[in-house]
């Protein structure tokens, strides 16, 4: 049966009509969730590249798509553990990574694959980044399971292929594939690679670490050549993903094993290109880092369509219990769409690094706060961005969710034992 979104109304009068959840005509029997690594939001041309990725923006015109969907965090661990368990690192009380060491979940989180094993679905993962792996404990409740540290995704879909394959007789199955394309070092495979650009100094395929010590001292013609082979290679990294999923998605089309399957595509986090001095991601919470993907899909999929408000990864995971019919589980701190109160901002955080970071977006709004005693505030209608800082303490915009931040940071150094913020209670009196 071909699943089907439709548009409900809100209870109370006077509000706009919107999807109260991820609301189907029929509960599916499957699910393939397709995560990407470290794509960045806007290379894409509905969001305003200008290569973009051909065949998968093919698939989000058919799709739901969560237009101003967010990654709770700037790294794979700590966006993907909200993804997977509908509760981020702070509300969980825990640090993914302890004096150099995983630090893996144990067996209290109760992950979606574990929820949907436990409901009779067969999970599956094909990963080509370890933090989805074994030691960190995302990989619970998979009954298969296959990992290739910084695989290339040619690899991930013949493995996920195979898996597919043999579930053909398996009606209900969870199968994930998480690629790590286009992750740095732009690792382009041959027939992709940035040919007729003039040579550099620093390979930045090889030396990006060098690269980031060198980059204040650069002059601007330096600086344009590097962003000129970066973007390059990023984007040939791009244009070899879109082709892997291409294949992969005809090939399991063909063999009929999206049938009867509900599709999501998402992103764990994005990437900076030197806006903020540094190349990568991990560093801070702007919309290149936090900015994600997020896409429903099924084969005939009748009525695609946007869902405009703010979400986050804490959201997917409500979203598909509510579809595959999951009792809702009480400490899961994300909502189903259409169930955020209307007050309530979105939440980024940073605690795998120092200094740890804390953000909060409510509309167009964003507040950032860091250990270090930075605090930023950005209007998104004028600056979508956030190139312009525009913080003052008695502004009215940030007197309205200081008190999220302050919630936020006092959690973070209670369960985290995190060390105090810099200033923060000098902060408060200013803010007050």
């Amino acid at each position: 049966m071909p699943l089907l979104l439709v548009l409900l109304a809100c209870a109370n009068p006077g509000e706009r009509s919107r999807v109260s959840v991820l609301p189907i005509q029929a509960t599916p029997e499957r699910l393939l969730m397709v995560s990407i690594d470290t794509l960045r939001k806007d290379r894409l041309v509905r969001y305003g590249g200008s290569q973009g990725m051909p065949w998968l923006e093919a698939r989000l015109e058919e799709a739901f798509v969560l237009e101003e969907h967010h990654s709770c965090s700037n790294n794979t661990i700590n966006s993907m553990t909200c993804l997977m368990l509908g509760r981020g690192a702070i509300d969980l009380g825990w640090q993914p990574w302890i004096d150099g060491q995983p630090n893996p979940l144990g067996d209290a989180p109760y992950t979606l694959t574990e929820r949907l094993a436990d409901h009779g679905m067969l999970a599956g993962l094909v990963t080509t980044n370890l933090f989805m792996g074994t030691d960190w404990g995302l990989a619970q409740g998979q009954h298969r399971y296959r990992a290739k540290a910084a695989g290339l995704a040619s690899w991930a879909v013949d493995e996920t292929l195979n898996m597919l394959e043999d579930l053909d007789s398996v009606d209900r199955w969870f199968q994930h594939v998480h690629l790590f394309d286009p992750h740095q070092p732009y690792d382009m495979p041959d027939g992709y690679d940035t040919t007729g650009l003039p040579p550099i100094e620093i390979d930045i395929l090889q030396q990006g670490a060098r690269l980031k010590v060198a980059w204040p001292d650069l002059g601007d013609d330096a600086r344009d050549a590097y962003l000129e082979h970066m973007d390059a290679a990023y984007d040939a990294e791009l244009a070899y993903l879109d082709g892997e999923l291409q294949r992969f998605f005809e090939e399991a089309e063909a063999a009929g094993w999206l049938d009867d399957t509900l599709v999501l595509f998402i992103s764990d986090h994005g990437e900076q290109f030197f806006e903020r001095g540094s190349w990568g991601h991990g560093d801070r919470l702007h919309p290149e880092e936090t900015a994600a993907l997020a896409a429903f899909w099924a084969p005939g999929l009748v009525d695609a369509g946007t869902w405009l408000d703010d979400t986050t990864h804490v959201d997917i995971m409500p979203t598909l219990a509510h579809a595959f019919d999951l009792p809702s589980h009480e400490w899961v701190t994300g909502r189903a769409l259409g169930n955020r109160p209307p007050m309530n901002g979105v939440h980024f955080y940073n605690v795998f690094t120092e200094p740890q970071r804390i953000a909060v977006e409510q509309g167009e709004l964003r507040l950032h706060y860091g250990w270090d005693g930075e605090k930023l505030f950005y209007d998104q209608a004028d600056d979508p961005n956030e190139l312009e800082d525009v913080y003052a303490p008695d502004r009215a915009d940030v007197q309205r969710l200081w008190p999220q931040v302050e919630t936020m940071v006092d959690q973070a150094t209670t369960t985290l034992d995190l060390p105090p913020a810099e200033e923060l209670e000098l902060a408060r009196r200013r803010v007050r």
